[in-house]
């Protein structure tokens, strides 16, 4: 015989729980922000070499600048994700300051992300979104593969429009579509893993639809 305190206290909480997830969201991301901020410098594998391409980039046509004379520019178009958000920050607030602006912000927009997609995906917030913030600290960034990582902090709210919109339009389709663009400029391979996870969304879609329709001219 189930106890009708434990099942009111169990009420209580569903109806807590959105405000709870908030709650633990906004702390979390002050933890976010304290575990950059708190210490000189976020150590990586690869992040110094990421810093220095990106800085070279974005002041590569500063007056006296003895980069174009070292080095010359690609022509590549994809694989930007980081220099876009590092170079205008570095130009504002100094090559340090930038880079954890950078990375608070490739954590903070991941881990938002993908509460934003598990309340889409439930219909409310619940804790399972936080999870986002546990996955934003990946080997990825560890390694200091940012561009990487900003690509993949795009995914989670792209996948969150997606859901959200049961019936996509054509403005919706062409939002989704220049969203996978700007993931790709950010990352080829990003860009295809986020390709295949909005196309497994629609392809999923069509076919509950049509067992649907089946399933009505069968009762018919």
């Amino acid at each position: 015989m189930s106890d009708p305190a434990a099942g009111l206290g169990w009420s209580r909480y569903r109806a807590l729980e959105p405000r709870l997830t908030l709650l633990f969201a906004v702390l979390a991301s002050l933890g976010v922000v304290w575990s950059i901020w708190s210490v000189p410098i976020v150590l990586s594998n690869d992040g110094p070499q990421a810093v220095l391409l990106a800085h070279i980039d974005a002041h590569y046509d500063d007056p006296g600048a003895i980069y174009p004379a070292q080095f010359d520019r690609g022509l590549g178009f994809s694989g930007r994700g980081f220099m876009f958000v590092y170079g205008p920050l570095s130009s504002v607030l100094g090559w340090l300051d930038a880079l954890r602006a950078t990375q608070v912000l490739i954590l903070l927009v991941f881990a938002w992300g993908t509460l934003m997609l598990a309340r889409a995906v439930s219909g409310s917030f619940t804790p399972k979104g936080l999870l986002g913030f546990v996955l934003t600290y990946n080997w990825p960034f560890y390694m200091g593969f940012y561009a990487f990582s900003v690509a993949s902090a795009l995914v989670p709210w792209v996948l969150w429009f997606t859901v959200s919109h049961r019936e996509l339009s054509k403005i919706h389709r062409a939002g989704i579509s220049v969203a996978l663009v700007c993931v790709l400029l950010c990352h080829p391979v990003v860009s295809v893993v986020a390709v295949v996870a909005v196309g497994s969304i629609v392809v999923a879609r069509l076919l509950s639809r049509r067992e649907k329709s089946r399933r009505v001219w069968l009762a018919e």
